[in-house]
């Protein structure tokens, strides 16, 4: 069977990705800048070719996707609960510099595999996890072959890259990629595994303001 490829955007950049503030599962609009660096990756974007494309079903992943979809008119659209950021508890809403200062582990989990947080009313990180790779194993063993464009968060492209490249050393950092950025992935039928293609491509954003979204 063939490997299926999933091309993977984060949304753009959110009025709370802005104010510093962790969002999980809290709602926030794309901003002005996120729009436009949204508009820049789906110029980027436009040649490929896409079966389909899955979001998360949050607004700003939905925004998006929706924007995205511009030059893959014939592509549908799935909002997928599954594909949402990790559901950060009591700790949403509020700003990372707040919450560093009295729970420091819960902003650099993000960063930092071996860092066990207490996402208070939240999610565990394995519950996260098992979330994405149920969704992308049974997604690329469905479809033999396809082509999926994804829009996702921060958080759950972190999980994405556990799932495709493995643990990441104590000694070392899960790679976070920027708002409106383009990452990639084969699913290898022969194999059961996963391709790391493509990560944190963002030189079409080189004249747009990127704000760096976790305080590590």
């Amino acid at each position: 069977m063939e490997p299926t490829c999933f091309i993977l955007l984060r949304h753009g950049e959110t009025e709370a990705n802005k104010a510093g503030i962790l969002q999980g599962w809290y709602e926030s609009p794309l901003d002005e800048n996120g729009i436009k660096q949204v508009e820049c990756a789906a110029e980027y974007l436009k040649d490929r070719h896409i079966d389909a494309i899955y979001c998360s079903d949050l607004q700003r992943a939905v925004q998006t996707a929706e924007i995205a979809a511009k030059y893959h008119p014939d592509a549908p659209i799935h909002h997928v609960h599954d594909l949402r950021e990790w559901n950060c508890g009591v700790f949403e809403g509020h700003r990372q510099t707040e919450i560093k200062k009295e729970h420091p582990e819960v902003i650099q989990t993000f960063a930092d595999e071996y860092i066990v947080p207490n996402m208070k009313n939240g999610e565990t990180r394995e519950v996260f996890q098992k979330r994405i790779d149920n969704f992308f194993y049974t997604t690329a063993r469905e479809n033999p072959g396809k082509t999926f464009l994804v829009i996702t968060h921060g958080g759950t492209m972190g999980r994405i890259f556990r799932m495709a490249a493995g643990l990441v050393s104590p000694n070392n950092r899960i790679p976070m990629p920027t708002n409106a950025s383009v990452s990639s992935i084969l699913y290898l039928p022969d194999q059961n595994g996963w391709w790391l293609t493509e990560w944190n491509i963002n030189h079409y954003l080189s004249h747009l303001n990127i704000v760096k979204t976790l305080v590590l």
